[in-house]
Parts: C-alpha cells; structure tokens; sequence
C-alpha cells in the first residue's frame, strides 16, 4: 500500500489526546497494532502496510508522550493502555 494512503487521526477524549496512525480500507477488518515499551508506531510502517494492502484497517496508537500523543503518565498502568487501544478503535 503506498504511503500516501497512510494518514494520522487526533483522537481527543478529555484531556487525553491519541495520535492514531490508520491505513487500508475503512470497510476492512480492523486490526490494532501495538508499540512494546520505549517503541512507536512508526516500528510496524513495512508489516502494516502488507496488512493493509492484504484487506485490513490497520490502526497504530501513538504511545502517550510520543507522536501527537499526549496525556498523563503518571499512575500508568496495562489497564490504561488497553483503555488508549481501546479508544482508537
């Protein structure tokens, strides 16, 4: 899939802001692709390209405090970033 179909949405909710990297088709399957720690999303452009070219609605969060992400770090836990994979769904 050419890069060009690769686009970022701001997602907002509150004072939490998910910088959320999409591509493929909006009708696909969608599969959420998740950065470990330290990492971004930009470590999955060549496997979530094949994905998409392949049918799926690839969806990238941008970890808190990288990329357009933002919010609170503090107390941070698998519980609240499941919630942020959640949210860009």
């Amino acid at each position: 899939m050419p890069a060009s179909e690769r686009r970022s949405v701001l997602l907002t909710q509150e004072q939490h802001v998910l910088e959320v990297t999409v591509e493929g088709p909006h009708d696909g399957p969608p599969l959420v692709m998740l950065a470990s720690s330290q990492r971004d999303a930009g470590d999955f452009d060549e496997s979530a390209g094949l994905l998409a070219a392949a049918g799926f609605r690839v969806l990238r969060p941008w970890p808190r405090g990288m990329g357009g992400s933002n919010g609170t770090l503090e107390g941070l836990s698998l519980y609240t970033l499941a919630a942020d994979a959640v949210f860009a769904l």
